[in-house]
């Protein structure tokens, strides 16, 4: 329960400061193909270390935290690399697609994942 308010004023404070990010010359941030592909991305690295935390820990909180986490320290560590390049930048507004990508994926997972007892080996 502290997890999900945590999470939800996180969120809140997040899109409140980041409001002005989702919309650039009148268009929506996903509608950059550059922006989907970091999207994409995020749900994918959100996906496995869903999986991976879960079946580890065996706590859907812990799973979710560390997905989310996850999911953001690859977009920011995509856009560190690309800083490193002369001509590329330090985008903000990629690591915000790749974030909205892992929140997607891991809400869903979290509130609709069914408990499931570990079977012990015999």
């Amino acid at each position: 329960m502290k997890l999900s308010i945590i999470c939800l004023i996180v969120g809140v404070m997040s899109s409140l400061s980041m409001s002005g990010q989702f919309y650039q010359n009148d268009q929506f941030i996903l509608q950059e193909k550059d922006k989907q592909l970091h999207f994409a991305a995020g749900v994918v690295v959100s996906f496995i270390s869903y999986e991976w935390a879960l079946k580890t820990w065996e706590d859907k909180n812990k799973a979710v935290a560390f997905s989310i986490g996850m999911g953001i320290l690859a977009g920011v560590a995509k856009e560190t690399i690309d800083h490193q390049s002369p001509p590329n930048r330090f985008d903000d507004r990629d690591v915000l697609a790749t974030t909205m990508g892992s929140v997607s994926i891991s809400i869903p997972l979290f509130v609709f994942r069914k408990k499931h007892k570990r079977r012990k080996p015999k």
